[in-house]
């Protein structure tokens, strides 16, 4: 579903000289999943596992997909935070505390949403929904569509 989008901006990245993030390593999926179900009592998504093998986090025109562990984007002092460290900030504020968060952008935040039981795209400010989305690879299309607009 996202796969296209994904490949778009990676020809786009690549007439820019810059690369995607390199894929998580197995060490990484197995302490992530540990980190999340321990710190977050959460289990990671297959699907978030299957998108972090293309790149271990995402950053492009104010969109970011948070990474397994935050690591530094490649060339520059910059860095992409970690799925557990991002989620365990953004928890702190009550209204996040149904909330996972995989990525935002300066408009919005992709989410699962536990009390719904749905993926949620949602207002970065207001937490208002935008739109229910079906699967994490729907979210994640709809997250990489916004930066090619």
């Amino acid at each position: 579903m996202y796969q296209n989008l994904l490949t778009k901006i990676i020809n786009k990245r690549k007439a820019e000289r810059t690369a995607i993030q390199p894929p998580i390593t197995a060490n990484s999926t197995n302490n992530l999943k540990k980190e999340a179900r321990a710190r977050l009592f959460y289990d990671v998504p297959e699907d978030y596992i299957r998108f972090l093998r293309i790149t271990n986090g995402f950053n492009w025109n104010s969109l970011f997909i948070y990474a397994s562990e935050t690591a530094r984007i490649d060339n520059t002092n910059a860095s992409i935070i970690g799925f557990v460290e991002a989620n365990l900030i953004w928890q702190e504020y009550e209204p996040h505390k149904n909330l996972i968060t995989f990525g935002d952008s300066s408009l919005d935040k992709f989410v699962y949403n536990f009390k719904a039981s749905q993926y949620q795209i949602v207002d970065r400010v207001s937490l208002e929904v935008v739109g229910d989305v079906s699967c994490f690879d729907e979210l994640i299309a709809n997250a990489l569509t916004s930066t090619l607009n």
